[in-house]
């Protein structure tokens, strides 16, 4: 006896052309990519600014004047963004061996240690990790601060102290430097 109406292998099928659709919408050629960082660029000023930091409005403005991928929305290019920060922010010394951030992130704290900064404010965030950019060198600083849960008594150095004790600055010192130097 025939059903009425369609049968589920055919709905089942709409659904898997739809998904499908979706990808195909999501995925982005070489030229796209190359396109919303230069908009990104353009629109910024930093060639690796965080999601937060980006105006997307103007980014699509941007990318729709540089065509190419003037079909893309602004969540869409939002989410690609943020597909590619993390390769970007990914370092390899000379023989092509990959370098762990927490590299970077110790030789932050050593650095501001050293500059002798009594408060936050005091600190050159260009200076204390030529690898990153300074609002990448800030943001992790107030992350591993916040993390550490400071006192209100706690001086700037005593709580770089602190940190430093916790990532082993000193122990990895030697490594670190060797990394470094690549």
């Amino acid at each position: 006896v025939p059903s009425e109406g369609p049968s589920t292998s055919v709905f089942r099928s709409r659904g898997r052309r739809q998904k499908h659709a979706i990808k195909l919408k999501e995925l982005w050629g070489p030229v796209e990519v190359r396109l919303l960082h230069t908009a990104i660029f353009e629109v910024t000023g930093s060639l690796v600014p965080f999601e937060h930091e980006v105006p997307w409005d103007a980014v699509l403005a941007r990318l729709r004047g540089l065509s190419g991928a003037a079909w893309r929305s602004a969540p869409q290019c939002r989410r690609r963004w943020e597909h590619e920060l993390p390769r970007l922010l990914e370092y390899v010394d000379k023989r092509g061996n990959r370098i762990e951030a927490m590299v970077f992130t110790r030789s932050l704290i050593r650095n501001i240690s050293s500059s002798g900064a009594l408060v936050a404010r005091e600190i050159d965030w260009k200076a204390v990790n030529s690898f990153w950019p300074p609002i990448l060198n800030r943001s992790k600083w107030v992350d591993l601060d916040e993390a550490l849960q400071p006192l209100p008594s706690w001086s700037l150095q005593d709580r770089v102290r602190r940190v430093a004790r916790l990532l082993q600055c000193k122990e990895y010192r030697r490594i670190d430097r060797r990394l470094l130097k690549g």
